[in-house]
């Protein structure tokens, strides 16, 4: 009788002083972080070389193309001037297919989401 119970307590021992249960992997959600703003153009424009009136056009830039604010900005740096009566705004931007940079009329812009 003593075997079985010496028996019985070996068994208890060898099975409660297993090895330790791994503990599960923790799940951090990373918050995202924030990039530069993505804006889509909403009519055919340009991107110009210079924030001008008469500044030369480096390319045509058709309905949906996607810029980002150039020289690694969150936000766009824009410049306004007033040429016979009319206000224009100009912002600095690159565009997100070729990482050419220039001149974008800020009208034409629609920022997203």
């Amino acid at each position: 009788m003593r075997k079985i119970i010496l028996f019985s307590l070996v068994l208890i021992l060898l099975v409660g002083c297993g090895p330790a249960p791994t503990p599960l992997a923790v799940i951090t959600a990373i918050p995202p972080t924030p990039g530069p703003e993505l804006y889509v153009i909403t009519k055919s424009t340009g991107l110009y070389e210079e924030p001008q009136i008469d500044a030369k056009m480096s390319r045509s830039l058709s309905e949906g193309a996607k810029l980002i604010p150039a020289d690694g900005n969150d936000r766009p740096i824009c410049n306004s001037f007033i040429d016979m009566g009319t206000t224009y705004t100009l912002c600095k931007m690159e565009l997100v297919n070729t990482g050419q940079t220039g001149w974008v009329l800020k009208q034409w812009m629609e920022l997203r989401k």
